[in-house]
């Protein structure tokens, strides 16, 4: 039997401000034993660094033990939430079909005008 390894997290990121909307998009992440076109992703959103009072991102276990075992965002690579304009941090993890994840990407953060977006320290 082939073991199994956890995916990678998404690399890449993209927040945008629009009609109300925070859209957020995310790519980059990769999987030795699961094509990109096969990986499942699990988002948070808060507005405090760590948090996630938006989208709660709780995912039980190592993905085996979850009713959600592909995550919240399924194979979407982005979101349109309906949210007011306003400073939020967000992270993504991996999910292959193997049902191993990836730990939470680097947190990135989506800032209003004054304060624009940055990459913060990884969470582990």
């Amino acid at each position: 039997s082939v073991a199994n390894t956890p995916a990678s997290a998404p690399t890449t990121f993209t927040s945008t401000y629009s009609n109300n909307k925070l859209i957020l998009n995310w790519s980059g992440a990769s999987d030795t034993e699961t094509p990109q076109k096969g990986l499942y992703y699990n988002l948070k959103v808060g507005t405090t660094s760590g948090s996630n009072n938006i989208v709660s991102g709780v995912f039980g276990g190592n993905g085996k033990e979850n009713n959600q075992m592909f995550g919240n965002m399924q194979q979407r690579t982005n979101i349109s939430l309906n949210i007011p304009d306003m400073d939020y941090f967000y992270s993504v993890h991996t999910i292959d079909t193997g049902l191993e994840n990836s730990s939470f990407s680097t947190e990135q953060i989506y800032g209003t005008p004054e304060t624009p977006n940055t990459i913060l320290s990884e969470k582990k």
